[in-house]
């Protein structure tokens, strides 16, 4: 690497550090960009949260008989970049999220099912940003102020994936009982009319 760590104070944690990322499956590649950009601790992060990819969107387009084009659609709905269908960045994850979304969306004309992943796609972006933003403030920042090594910080990072994961896990039945306070509003604000574009406000 450009890094000469017989002359840094902190080698023996820095080399601790190296020796638990490629533990836990960095390539030496991604260690020594790391190093170059002072991210070693967040690699602890990044190996969780974006795996290598396995398939490419293509093969996701064959395995479940959607076309490439609604694939590509559903990705840019959701605010994120759409891959080259060929290059190898698609996760197991990533098929069976659009498995159970893109095929449950059909009820929809398409507009309004690129709509509802534009929703839903947003809403994600922003508990993601508050996540970040929360670690940043409330742990990051103590941590580096109180000293703590670049290893507590990577293991810092995996504890906090892992939060994100039950966070995760919750928003299925959150959305439900969400969604059934959004079904019991309409229901009101319509008791007793028959136009769908009107609603009593007060």
């Amino acid at each position: 690497t450009d890094a000469d760590l017989s002359a840094d104070p902190d080698a023996a944690e820095r080399i601790a550090l190296i020796d638990a990322l490629l533990g836990w499956g960095a390539t030496v590649d991604a260690v020594v960009a790391a190093c170059r950009t002072g991210d070693l601790p967040g690699l602890a992060g990044d190996l969780l949260v974006n795996p290598p990819g396995t398939m490419t969107l293509r093969e996701i387009s064959t395995r479940l008989g959607i076309p490439l084009g609604d694939l590509e659609d559903a990705v840019r709905a959701q605010g994120l970049p759409v891959p080259d269908p060929d290059d190898r960045v698609m996760t197991e994850d990533d098929e069976r999220a659009m498995g159970l979304v893109v095929p449950g969306l059909e009820l929809f004309p398409e507009e309004v099912a690129l709509q509802l992943l534009r929703v839903m796609g947003s809403s994600v972006a922003r508990i993601a940003e508050a996540c970040v933003a929360a670690y940043l403030d409330s742990v990051e920042r103590v941590m580096k102020e109180g000293g703590r090594s670049e290893l507590d910080m990577a293991m810092s990072v995996r504890d906090a994936v892992g939060t994100v994961d039950r966070v995760t896990d919750a928003l299925g039945p959150m959305l439900t009982r969400h969604l059934h306070q959004a079904i019991w509003r309409s229901r009101e604000a319509r008791r007793g009319l028959t136009d769908f574009r009107t609603v009593r406000m007060a």
